[in-house]
């Protein structure tokens, strides 16, 4: 049984792991570059799953400046090719 685990297909390329870390790393950076600390918040609380509402409620804004904040995140994420990375 042991010997199956080891054969078995999910066991990860060593260098996809290298490179996964990497775009993440890149990504990262990216993130603390070009994001303000508001939109760093607001990005963290909806890439866990919080409504544009729970967001408001969480950070104490209006649900329209959530909104705002995530409409310039996709812009920057765009205009600086965030999405030119893939695994």
């Amino acid at each position: 049984m042991f010997i199956d685990i080891l054969n078995s297909q999910s066991v990860e390329d060593p260098l996809d792991t290298i490179t996964k870390k990497e775009f993440y790393q890149s990504v990262e950076t990216k993130i603390n570059n070009e994001l303000s600390s508001f939109e760093k918040k607001v990005l963290y609380n909806y890439i866990n799953g919080q409504t544009y509402v729970d967001i408001a409620a969480k950070l104490k804004m209006p649900v329209k400046s959530i909104d705002n904040a995530i409409q310039r995140i996709r812009k920057k994420t765009n205009k600086n090719n965030f999405n030119d990375y893939s695994t």
